[in-house]
């Protein structure tokens, strides 16, 4: 069976009333592979979005200048260390693909862009981020854990291992794989709102993992880890 995906872009220009006669535009709304401030992104050219807003009747974008950096300082001084675009006249605003330099397995990435309107005029974006996911099999430095004895029990396994930490905790990741759905705790508390993860596959082709920032779930000393 095939399947015919068909994918439809719009230069996106939200129109609202005037407020006190004043005009006013922004550039906001950036996504990094249709996400707000994603982690755990494997592509290795992300694609990028943003939506320009107006309450000026006719209006639209008329060129754009995507800057990505490696720290957030670097952005805040104008300086796309990663990549600058360069201005370029376009009035497309989604599914831009990153054009810059190769982005390592876990590299944050800082990123704005400034839009210039049909007047001329140029408006920039808040800042915004994601982070690089673990893109090659070298960076798994670990082993799959499971059931070993009594296999035809059908309740879920309860894993569970302590662990110390050394020293200031200044950010933390975890990356989780499951050949079926998981929950995952850290000292008491799960981590995450999320359901039925990860997504379902055929595990014999292919195996899920999210990302998690579980910096504020660690504490210096014994931790101690669960997997339901």
């Amino acid at each position: 069976m095939k399947f015919i995906h068909t994918f439809i872009l719009m230069s996106l220009v939200t129109v609202f009333p005037l407020h006190n006669g004043v005009a006013a535009t922004s550039v906001a709304g950036l996504l990094c592979e249709q996400v707000e401030n994603p982690l755990g992104v494997d592509a290795s050219r992300p694609r990028l979005s943003w939506q320009l807003t107006s309450n000026e009747r006719g209006q639209k974008q008329t060129a754009y200048q995507i800057l990505v950096a490696g720290s957030e300082g670097k952005l805040r001084s104008g300086i796309g260390d990663l990549w600058d675009s360069g201005k370029i006249a376009s009035d497309e605003t989604a599914q831009i693909y990153y054009d810059g330099k190769t982005l390592a397995s876990r590299r944050q990435c800082f990123w704005k862009v400034r839009a210039w309107d049909s007047n001329g005029k140029l408006f920039e974006s808040p800042v915004a981020r994601w982070e690089m996911g673990l893109l090659e099999p070298a960076d798994w430095q670990s082993k799959w854990i499971g059931r070993t004895t009594d296999t035809n029990v059908t309740t879920a396994p309860m894993l569970r291992r302590s662990f110390k930490l050394d020293g200031k905790i200044k950010q933390a990741r975890a990356y989780i794989c499951g050949l079926g759905y998981f929950e995952l705790y850290l000292n008491g508390q799960r981590v995450g709102d999320h359901l039925l993860d990860p997504g379902y596959t055929r595990y014999d082709r292919r195996a899920l993992y999210v990302t998690h920032d579980v910096t504020r779930y660690l504490a210096r000393g014994e931790n101690t880890v669960g997997v339901l």
